[in-house]
């Protein structure tokens, strides 16, 4: 992949960074960190490569992202999704 992604659990945020094709370093995104629910436990990105999803564990929430292609930045999409309480894992099929 391009772009790696991490849900910061005592913010409200999730840092992006994009990937070194060669070394595999990562180097933040401009932009980065993108703003997200209370306390984000986990990120997941779509097969597509298209979109990011973020569970919130005390907002109760998922939030979608779509993905910049060439930056790897991250734009909210619609609203939160509520969920259970505290959802602590997100997941999605190919």
């Amino acid at each position: 992949g391009k772009f790696a992604y991490a849900a910061n659990s005592n913010s409200t945020n999730l840092s992006g960074y994009a990937i070194n094709a060669t070394s595999g370093a990562l180097s933040a995104i401009t932009g980065s960190p993108f703003n997200g629910g209370t306390a984000p436990w986990s990120v997941n990105a779509a097969a597509s490569g298209k979109f990011v999803y973020l569970a919130n564990y005390l907002s109760n929430n998922v939030w979608t992202y779509s993905v910049d292609a060439t930056t790897g930045a991250l734009t909210a999409v619609g609203t939160p999704i509520a969920t259970a309480q505290s959802p602590t894992s997100i997941t999605t099929t190919p």
